[in-house]
Order: structure tokens, then C-alpha cells, then sequence
């Protein structure tokens, strides 16, 4: 287990997640991120994100 991973964390809402009670800030070095290979979150260039781009 990464020593930046706590076991002992729990949300109960999506508001701990934007702002967790305890307000504990963790810096992590940048050697210690990786990328999370074969995540099922594809961007995908096409007209919906042209729209979407657009309207922004």
C-alpha cells in the first residue's frame, strides 16, 4: 500500500470530497504519480465536444 493511502477514511457525501472536515492538505512528490493506465475515461474529439467547447 502507498504510504500516501489511508485505510481509515470515510465520505459520507460528495461535499466531504470538495471539503473534508479535518481540512489535512498531503503534498505528494511528483516521482510518486503515475498514470492510470487503461482508465475508462475516454475524451473523444467530435462534434459533441466541439459543441461543448463552443458553449464554454
Amino acid at each position: 500500500m502507498s504510504r500516501y493511502m489511508r485505510s481509515n477514511i470515510k465520505i459520507n457525501s460528495f461535499a466531504d470530497l470538495i471539503a473534508p472536515d479535518d481540512k489535512e492538505v498531503n503534498e505528494i512528490p511528483l516521482e510518486d504519480l503515475h498514470e492510470f493506465k487503461d482508465h475508462p475515461f475516454k475524451v473523444l474529439d467530435d462534434d459533441k465536444m466541439k459543441e461543448l467547447v463552443e458553449s464554454v
